[in-house]
């Protein structure tokens, strides 16, 4: 199984919802060492830092072409926690509902991440910098 390291980043910061930009960065080896994958910066409107994190890492589930051991590097606290306590598997098992009965925040990327994790193995790194955290930056404008 390959191992893969996806970087999120996302040009919004703090709590609330704000206009932004987010991108990623999947980093894995082959014979000629290591290479990347990425798409340019995507605006998003009206979204947190969490949603935007969450959308990105999405995007590059939808480019893994077979099952791989995945490192997700994030900046979000509560995404990571998240990811790494699989709460998105109980969410499964709840119909995406919470401990109140309500839909889950951001349900359909939930659903979405749960369909393209397939066969993946995933492990998340809470960071706020990394090594291409400047050019994501620059990228982002921010």
């Amino acid at each position: 199984m390959d191992n893969i390291d996806l970087y999120i980043h996302t040009s919004i910061k703090g709590v609330g919802q704000a206009d932004g930009k987010y991108i990623f960065v999947l980093e894995f080896q082959t014979s000629k060492g290591p290479a990347t994958m990425t798409e340019g910066a995507k605006d998003i409107e009206q979204a947190t830092s969490y949603y935007a994190e969450l959308k990105a890492i999405n995007e590059a589930l939808q480019r893994l072409k077979k099952p791989c051991s995945l490192k997700i590097h994030v900046q979000n606290r509560v995404l990571a926690s998240a990811i790494q306590n699989k709460w998105y598997e109980a969410w499964k098992m709840t119909g995406y509902k919470n401990s109140k009965g309500e839909d889950v925040a951001h349900k359909e990327e939930w659903e979405s991440f749960n369909e393209l994790l397939k066969d993946n193995t995933i492990e998340t790194v809470l960071c706020d910098r990394h090594s291409y955290s400047s050019w994501m930056e620059n990228e982002c404008g921010a």
